[in-house]
C-alpha cells in the first residue's frame, strides 16, 4: 500500500505566483514581473493560514480497489500512466518483465536489468548497477538519453539502441571501445577518469550526426566528423606545449578547456568560428590576437598573470573573468559587453562597460561596490561575499541605473541594512529561495520564501527580513488595517 501524508500546499502548482488574493478582486503577481499592483489584500493571510493548516493524503491506484475508504483520500496515483520513475530498493533484486508501465518515459535505476524489461516508451535513463552485463535487447529501442555508469563489465557491439545521447559517468577499470557505441550518437559526454581507457578513437570520425563531444582528449581532433561544432577538451594537454593554427577544425563554434594548464595560445590556435569559448587554467598573459573576432561569450581563469582589455575582442557580449592577481583593468573601452561575471580574488575594475546590463561580483578582493560607479544601464547586479556602497548622493540621477534586480547571498543582510537600498532596486532575490519585491516606489517589500510558497507578508524592515530568512516564515502578527493605508 502506497501511502503518505504530503504536508504541502494545494497550491504547490502555483509556487511561482506571489500572492493569492480574493475572488472579488483578484490580481496575480508573478516573478517575471518587475511591477507590483494590488488592489485587495483584506483576506490574503486568512487564506494563508488555511491553506498552511492542509494535510494532502495520497494513495495509489491498486489500494483505492481494495479498500472501502476511497473517500478519505485527497488523491490517487494511478501507477498505469506514471511516466518518470525512479527505483532504488534492494540492488540485488532484479526489475521482473512488465512490472512498469507502457506509458513510462524516464528511469533512475541502480537494479539489475533482465533483457527487454524495459517498456519501449522510455526515453530517458540514468542506470547505475556494478554487476550488470550489457547485452542486446537490454535497453529499449525507444531510448534515445542514457546517463550511464560502467563497473565491471564493459560495453559490447550492439549492446546500445539507437541513442542521440549517450553521458558515461562513474567508472573502474572498464575499457570503451568507440567503436561499439551506436553512430546515432549526437552528444557524447565522457567523465574525465575515462580519458586513458578510451580505445579505437578512429572510429569517432564515422559518427556524422555528431555534434558535441564533452571530455575528450587532444589526441581525438584529428579524428572528429565534419558534424562536431561542441568541443570541450579535458585536462589532457602533458604531452602538448602549443596549438599550432589550424589544427582545432573550423566548424567548431563552442570550445572548451577545462584545465589548458602550460599550453600557450598563439594567434590561430583558436579558429575564428567559435562563438563561445572556455580557457581554465592559463598561465600566461593573454596576448592580443589570441582570442579572434566574432567571440560572443568569454570565460577565462588565468593565474598570476596580467590582463588587459587588449586581448578582449570587441564583438565578446558576455565575459566572465577570475584573476589571481591585483592588477587594475579598465573595462570602459568594451561597449559591446552586456554582461560581466568577475570571480574571486579579482583584479580592480576601474570603469565597467558603458552597456553593461549584467553584472556579477563574486569575492573580490576588496568586497565593497560603488553604487557610484555602476552604469545607468545596469538592470540585474548580483553581489557574493560582497558589500554594495551607496554614495550615490553625489552622483546626478541619470548616471544611476533606473531599475534593479539585485541577487544577494543569504549572509548579507547579516550586517548590511535593507533600509540602505537605493530605490532603484525593485527586485531582491536570496540564494533563490527568498523574494522581495519594492511595493509601490516606497521602502516597503513584500517578502516571499519558495520553500513555503503561500507564506509571505509586507517586510518593513531589516529585522523582519531576517525573520524571513531564518524562521522561513514571518513570526508576527499583520495589521491589515494599517496595509490598506499604503493600498
Amino acid at each position: 500500500m502506497f501511502m503518505s501524508f504530503l504536508t504541502s500546499k494545494k497550491l504547490y502548482n502555483n509556487r511561482d505566483k506571489y500572492l493569492i488574493f480574493n475572488d472579488a478582486k483578484a490580481q496575480l503577481i508573478y516573478n517575471r514581473s518587475n511591477h507590483l499592483t494590488l488592489r485587495s489584500y483584506t483576506k490574503q493571510f486568512q487564506q494563508i493560514s488555511d491553506i498552511q493548516s492542509c494535510n494532502l493524503l495520497i494513495c495509489d491506484h491498486q489500494t483505492s480497489l481494495k479498500t472501502e475508504q476511497t473517500k478519505l483520500y485527497d488523491y490517487t496515483i494511478d501507477n498505469s500512466s506514471i511516466s518518470e520513475l525512479f527505483i532504488a530498493t534492494d540492488t540485488s533484486q532484479d526489475i521482473i518483465s512488465v512490472s512498469l508501465p507502457n506509458t513510462l518515459e524516464k528511469i533512475t535505476t541502480f537494479n539489475r536489468l533482465n533483457d527487454y524489461v524495459l517498456p519501449n516508451s522510455v526515453r530517458t535513463m540514468t542506470f547505475n548497477c556494478g554487476n550488470q552485463q550489457f547485452i542486446s535487447g537490454l535497453f529499449p529501442q525507444s531510448l534515445e538519453s542514457l546517463k550511464l555508469a560502467m563497473h565491471l563489465y564493459p560495453l559490447v557491439e550492439n549492446s546500445l539502441p539507437n541513442l542521440k545521447s549517450l553521458h558515461l559517468s562513474f567508472y573502474s577499470d572498464s575499457i570503451v571501445n568507440i567503436g561499439n557505441l551506436p553512430t546515432s550518437l549526437q552528444t557524447l559526454v565522457i567523465e574525465y577518469g575515462y580519458v586513458d581507457r578510451i580505445e579505437n578513437i578512429s572510429a569517432i570520425s564515422q559518427f556524422q550526426r555528431l555534434t558535441t563531444i564533452e571530455g575528450c582528449s587532444f589526441e581525438w581532433v584529428a579524428s572528429l566528423p565534419p558534424s562536431v561544432t561542441s568541443l570541450k577538451f579535458s585536462a589532457c594537454f602533458q604531452d602538448t606545449n602549443n596549438i599550432e593554427p589550424g589544427v582545432i577544425p573550423s566548424t567548431i563554434t563552442n570550445l572548451y578547456f577545462k584545465d589548458i594548464g602550460k599550453v600557450k595560445l598563439q594567434s590561430g590556435s583558436i579558429p575564428s568560428s567559435v562563438r563561445k569559448l572556455t580557457i581554465l587554467g592559463y598561465q600566461y598573459d593573454l596576448e592580443a590576437g589570441v582570442i579572434p573576432i566574432g567571440v560572443k561569450e568569454f570565460y577565462i581563469l588565468l593565474t598570476s598573470v596580467i590582463f588587459t582589455v587588449e586581448c578582449i575582442p570587441s564583438t565578446v557580449e558576455s565575459l566572465k573573468v577570475t584573476i589571481f592577481s591585483n592588477y587594475p583593468v579598465d573595462l570602459h573601452s568594451l561597449p559591446s559587453i552586456k554582461k560581466l561575471s568577475l570571480g574571486k580574488r579579482n583584479t580592480k575594475i576601474s570603469k565597467f562597460p558603458p552597456n553593461l546590463e549584467s553584472l556579477k561580483f563574486r569575492f573580490c578582493e576588496d568586497p565593497e561596490l560603488l553604487y557610484s560607479s555602476l552604469p545607468s544601464t545596469l538592470k540585474e547586479l548580483t553581489l557574493i561575499y560582497t558589500k554594495l556602497i551607496i554614495d550615490s548622493w553625489n552622483v546626478s540621477a541619470h548616471h544611476q541605473p533606473k531599475r534593479l534586480i539585485m541577487k544577494v547571498d543569504s549572509f548579507y543582510f547579516n550586517e548590511n541594512r535593507l533600509e540602505d537600498l537605493p530605490i532603484s532596486v525593485e527586485i531582491i532575490q536570496i540564494d533563490r529561495n527568498v523574494e522581495l519585491r519594492r511595493f509601490n516606489s516606497s521602502g516597503l517589500f513584500i517578502g516571499h520564501n519558495r520553500e513555503y510558497p503561500v507564506n509571505g507578508g509586507f517586510i518593513e524592515s531589516t529585522e523582519q527580513l531576517r525573520d524571513l530568512l531564518c524562521n522561513g516564515v514571518l513570526e508576527r502578527n499583520i495589521n491589515n488595517d494599517k496595509i490598506t493605508s499604503f493600498i
